[in-house]
């Protein structure tokens, strides 16, 4: 057999394997969402043996799903340790390896479920309202649920009912029978918190009914149970309370669901307590508070603890009583030792995440700053050769216009006049767009010759090119005693004539423009002033008008929206930024900074 003939077989038995892999790993997920309600159990030991083999073929999609199912079976079992250990697998692998709205909105569901069961409501919300905003439909019923959830917790019932009634309303129109169960649930939670028994026993027994209509949830069946038991303890009926208490206990010993069965035996003891069987109420305590330390359920620990406080104090026992306040204390102080290495580490463990994402993230910004700076090269040298090479023609338009104009002005009639002289200013608006074009895309590209400018001359120099249109609308300009900088003269002189010309453009109708140049230094720049008393400038608009060609009144004011980028582009080449600040009738002022030299 020769070698190729070998390797091909190698070849095709490789990819038969794992072929073979993906169908039994998709088999395995498909047994886990059957299950993880029915049989959470069996489910999470299914979890794991997929969860080997997600790794093993390096499928990273399905090993974040699966980390995400064991969190949120764990979860229900109570083991919210492990649950966090899982979610935040699932969500480093994610944020790794994938781009899958719909499953991050899954795994921010369950860490927020996860807050939500450590009584952390603020943070619960917080991924919740997060998970809203990703818009998945089949996600809304069961985000509203949550949501409800801590409000209940919060006791902000009307909220919490607003999110409750409107969730029932989708689940039962699209007759999504698992929603519907948490709905209902929650809605008996919501009226129990609030005493109103009743209404609160009519929605409990309704999510019973709900869940026997499908198979499973024995997990719900439980605190359905257990709530029924203790509503009718509240409203007197002890018979029915023990009834249901006991078939909630059996069940959570039956499913596994260790939590319950902690919470369940401290429950029955509060209900003997509330028929003055003492002995049942310590005895049952002590059970839960084995099976709590059994489980490492330490918070179930602590509510047992403080039940027999209380009850110890109330009997003026006050030697116990004080024995479990030590030992509240002491498991505390261990809870939060734990709990705060544990959020050490998963901080740490962030903060390595973070920096890895930091530096992907400044290779793509340096990347596309590449491109950019490449794309507006291109851009400005197409601006460059169109404005040059359409000069030429346009001279030529507007002179043969203009002879058209001289030499049959007699002949033609009034309309005729009228598309004329449009022609006329038109080719010559357009020719002013080129030359300050042309000038925009030349700025920075010869070397900047430097000299020692006394501005003070400069200003002078503007006002004196400016005289007529000084003159013929009155304004004054007031200025300081300016510095002596070493900036390009030509520049500095287009900065304040461009904008002492804006001044007086913009300025009031029927009011001279008082214009006020002045100055100051910072560490590192020489920062100038120019205000004056004109329209002023709308506050959405401020950013906007040192952008090209950005006119903000092409209808009252003539002008081409290349000048203030200009502006920008030379005080960029000093090293600083111009900016404005300006209310709307009230006049602005432009200020402008150059860097020492």
């Amino acid at each position: 057999m020769s070698q190729d003939v070998l390797k091909t077989i190698i070849t095709n038995n490789k990819n038969e394997v794992i072929a073979d892999n993906i169908t039994q790993l998709n088999l395995y997920l498909d047994d886990i969402a059957k299950n993880r309600r029915t049989n959470p159990t069996q489910a999470i030991e299914t979890a794991n043996i997929a969860l080997n083999l997600a790794r093993e073929i390096d499928d990273k999609h399905s090993e974040s799903r699966l980390h995400n199912y064991i969190g949120g079976i764990s979860l229900q079992k109570g083991n919210l340790d492990l649950s966090k250990k899982h979610f935040y697998e699932a969500l480093s692998i994610y944020n790794n390896n994938l781009n899958d709205v719909d499953l991050l909105a899954r795994i921010k569901l369950g860490i927020g479920s996860y807050y939500f069961d450590r009584s952390d409501f603020e943070n619960s919300l917080t991924h919740f309202f997060e998970v809203l905003q990703f818009n998945i439909p089949d996600l809304k019923s069961a985000v509203y649920n949550n949501i409800a959830s801590v409000y209940l917790r919060m006791n902000q019932y009307d909220e919490a009912f607003e999110y409750l009634f409107e969730g029932l309303k989708i689940s039962e129109k699209e007759k999504d029978y698992d929603r519907q169960i948490f709905f209902l649930y929650n809605i008996g939670s919501a009226y129990h918190y609030q005493k109103e028994y009743l209404n609160a026993l009519n929605f409990y027994n309704r999510t019973t009914e709900t869940i026997n209509k499908i198979n499973g949830y024995q997990y719900m069946q439980c605190l359905c149970l257990s709530r029924i038991g203790i509503v009718n303890g509240d409203i007197g009926n002890s018979k029915a309370a023990f009834i249901y208490l006991d078939k909630a206990l059996k069940m959570s010993k039956v499913h596994s669901l260790n939590r319950e069965q902690v919470r369940l035996l401290r429950q029955i003891g509060e209900a003997k307590l509330k028929v003055n069987d003492e002995i049942a109420f310590l005895k049952y305590h002590y059970q839960s508070i084995d099976y709590s330390k059994k489980f490492d359920l330490p918070q179930e620990t602590l509510s047992s603890y403080n039940n027999l406080k209380q009850f110890y104090n109330d009997s003026k026992d006050f030697k116990k009583a004080y024995d479990f306040a030590e030992l509240i204390i002491e498991l505390q102080k261990k809870n939060f030792t734990k709990e705060r290495d544990n959020k050490v580490a998963h901080i740490a463990k962030e903060k390595k995440h973070e920096i890895e994402l930091l530096a992907q993230k400044n290779q793509f910004i340096e990347e596309q700053n590449t491109v950019l700076e490449r794309t507006n090269s291109m851009l400005e040298e197409f601006a460059y050769v169109v404005a040059h090479d359409l000069k030429e023609p346009l001279r030529s338009i507007l002179s043969f216009t203009t002879l058209l104009h001289r030499r049959n002005k007699h002949s033609l009639d009034n309309e005729s006049k009228v598309y004329m002289d449009y022609v006329v200013k038109s080719a010559k608006h357009m020719n002013a767009l080129l030359v300050d074009l042309l000038e925009y895309t030349t700025i920075d590209k010869t070397e900047i010759i430097r000299e020692t400018i006394d501005l003070n001359t400069t200003v002078s120099d503007v006002q004196f090119l400016l005289s007529a249109t000084i003159e013929q609308t009155k304004s004054i300009i007031i200025c300081d005693d300016l510095p002596i900088i070493n900036v390009n003269q030509t520049h500095i002189k287009q900065l304040f004539q461009q904008l002492i010309h804006n001044a007086i453009k913009f300025r009031k109708d029927n009011q001279s423009a008082i214009i006020q140049i002045s100055t100051k230094k910072t560490d590192t720049h020489h920062i100038f002033s120019v205000t004056d008393n004109g329209i002023g400038i709308n506050e959405k608009y401020q950013e906007k008008i040192f952008k090209i060609f950005n006119r903000l009144d092409k209808k009252n004011y003539q002008g081409t929206g290349i000048g203030l980028a200009i502006c920008h582009k030379i005080v960029q080449l000093y090293g600083g930024e111009i900016w404005v600040e300006s209310n709307v009738g009230k006049g602005s002022t432009f200020h402008f900074s150059i860097e020492y030299s």
